[in-house]
């Protein structure tokens, strides 16, 4: 009973905070109970946004070099696998405006960290590890949720940081379909993004932005027993920002195309390389184009 109690207030501390974006396929698969895994990501990202790519600056371009280290806990969350954990980054940002042929900031530092929550709702049973050998893939749902903290490197003179200096709340819903025993995927995505107002944006200004909303389908396959590969599409819109309580610009609207491929590293560990490319967008939105490199290890 008092497990129950603490999953259940978990659950509820977590529950308001958001969610983890997806990049390709088979973001979320069960794994073993009790399993720890950590996760180390480096992006190398060119964009016209801060290090949070729902933030767009007009007149802009980034170089963003950022190398983030995740933890998750694999547990029973009422029968279904689930998990929690925490995330780190450590980052370095060029800005550049090019009318003005003229570096607007220069600056390395720790990221915003984050908080996660991970659980099943249908087809994904928590196993043990004792029967994992046997245990079938079966397409599964299930919901996610990160909150950003504000602790990251932010300087309120600059148009564009590191560091958000807002909390930031997001949710995902993943739906994920398999046939032949798990060989292939098909996943579907659904986010929405919350944020709080950032109150020193420029230094005495407030920048606020409506929700964002996200949308993918990724379809992959298994190349062999142990590698797969990757393709799929990435939606998001919403999120016009405020400043000083008055919209700034557009909504955003654009659609990304992402391809990756997973492989085997060494015991208990994988890799996965994988990169994302604006396809099309409106006015004011995010133009992205993101190199990921994903290193796994299990125990």
């Amino acid at each position: 009973m008092k497990r129950k109690i603490l999953y259940i207030s978990l659950l509820f501390i977590l529950l308001i905070a958001g969610n983890s974006g997806a990049q390709y396929g088979r973001i979320y698969v069960d794994v073993p109970l009790h399993d720890n895994i950590f996760q180390l990501h480096y992006n190398n990202i060119f964009s016209n946004t801060w290090e949070d790519q729902s933030l767009p600056v007009d007149n802009t371009e980034t170089r963003n070099n950022l190398a983030s280290l995740f933890y998750t806990h694999v547990m029973n969350f009422f029968g279904r696998c689930g998990g929690i954990g925490l995330g780190v980054s450590a980052s370095s940002l060029l800005s550049y405006n090019p009318d003005l042929d003229t570096i607007t900031q220069r600056v390395w530092g720790v990221g915003d960290p984050s908080l996660t929550l991970d659980m099943n709702v249908f087809g994904g049973p928590a196993v043990s590890r004792k029967n994992w050998s046997t245990f079938v893939p079966m397409s599964y749902m299930s919901a996610h949720f990160v909150m950003g903290l504000p602790l990251g490197n932010y300087d309120k003179t600059k148009s564009t940081n590191i560091g958000s200096n807002r909390y930031t709340y997001k949710f995902v819903v993943n739906m994920s379909i398999t046939t032949m025993k798990g060989k292939n995927w098909l996943d579907f995505y659904g986010s929405v993004k919350f944020s709080s107002t950032n109150s020193e944006f420029l230094v005495n200004h407030s920048l606020a932005q409506d929700p964002l909303f996200g949308l993918e389908a990724h379809y992959s396959q298994d190349i062999g027993n142990k590698c797969w590969v990757n393709a799929g599409l990435i939606y998001s819109g919403g999120g016009r920002t405020k400043i000083d309580g008055s919209y700034s610009g557009n909504a955003q609207s654009s659609v990304k195309g992402s391809v990756a491929v997973s492989f085997p590293t060494w015991i208990h560990g994988s890799a996965i390389v994988g990169y994302n490319n604006t396809l099309w967008k409106t006015a004011g939105s995010p133009e992205v184009h993101q190199l990921i490199i994903q290193l796994n290890h299990t125990f």
